[in-house]
């Protein structure tokens, strides 16, 4: 069904709470034991200390193109706190990235693979 603004009704993408004559069920349980009730609880989640410390470091490992060491945890506190102060989004963690201390003395042979 077409509006007269061109878009589509019920398009791909489109929020919904039913498919067809179901209800849609957006709620689940990550493998922590965490459990989430729709976008709004998956949001909250992907913003805790426990996800956002996991992301960065395996960010952190492909940015240096090695694993992390303990020298670099003071680096990837700073990482984090630079992260929590962006609002937790992404622009904000690799710019945390970038400019860290590890990323910026990575030997340049790890950098050029």
């Amino acid at each position: 069904m077409r509006r007269s603004s061109g878009f589509t009704r019920g398009c791909v993408g489109s929020w919904r709470t039913e498919d067809g004559r179901n209800r849609i069920d957006a709620s689940g349980k990550f493998s922590d034991g965490t459990n989430v009730d729709g976008f709004a609880g998956l949001k909250k989640y992907l913003k805790c200390d426990k996800f956002g410390r996991a992301f960065e470091q395996k960010l952190m490992t492909y940015a240096l193109c090695r694993g992390i060491e303990r020298s670099d945890k003071a680096a990837l506190e700073a990482v984090q706190k630079q992260m929590a102060l962006g609002g937790y989004r992404m622009s904000a963690l690799i710019a945390a990235v970038v400019t860290s201390g590890p990323f910026l003395k990575r030997k340049r042979d790890a950098a050029a693979r």
